[in-house]
């Protein structure tokens, strides 16, 4: 059967793909370039997220990824957005984003190339993370940034 599965923290829903039930996703779905692309070879970024998320916040699994001069670095982020490990895989490409360790890694477990693309697209409320492969393709929202709280 065609249907979108889409996972969150607390569980997963399925939606068939026919025409009369399947929600409006079209809307959700990129339409220009991406405005950066992470580039690493998969099997090495699939090591350094099952590392990573040994010490990631367990709710949203965060990760922050950032291509720097030596390669993508992979940040465990704790419950106060605070790298709580970091690795270098070998990378390239330019920018950064914080998403779910847990469904990136999921995704990258579809993926057949060695290495792989990660494309970064501007989202409504947070950047939206592409992998685009032939016979796979998988997008998921980045994480926002917590804004900081005022003690009151």
């Amino acid at each position: 059967m065609n249907a979108l599965v889409l996972e969150a923290q607390n569980g997963r829903v399925g939606f068939p793909l026919t025409k009369d039930q399947f929600p409006p996703y079209a809307s959700v779905l990129p339409t220009q370039p991406p405005v950066n692309t992470l580039i690493a070879e998969r099997k090495a970024l699939q090591s350094a997220l099952k590392r990573a998320l040994l010490v990631a916040h367990p709710e949203d699994h965060s990760i922050h990824l950032q291509v720097e001069d030596e390669g993508l670095k992979v940040q465990a982020l704790d419950h106060t957005h605070t790298p709580a490990s970091e690795e270098v895989v070998p990378g390239e490409g330019q920018g950064e984003v914080r998403v779910n360790g847990k469904f990136l890694l999921q995704a990258l477990e579809e993926c057949k190339e060695e290495r792989v693309h990660l494309h970064l697209h501007s989202g409504p409320r947070s950047p939206l993370l592409e992998i685009r492969e032939e016979g796979f393709y998988a997008l998921m929202a980045g994480l926002r940034t917590a804004t900081p709280q005022n003690p009151s």
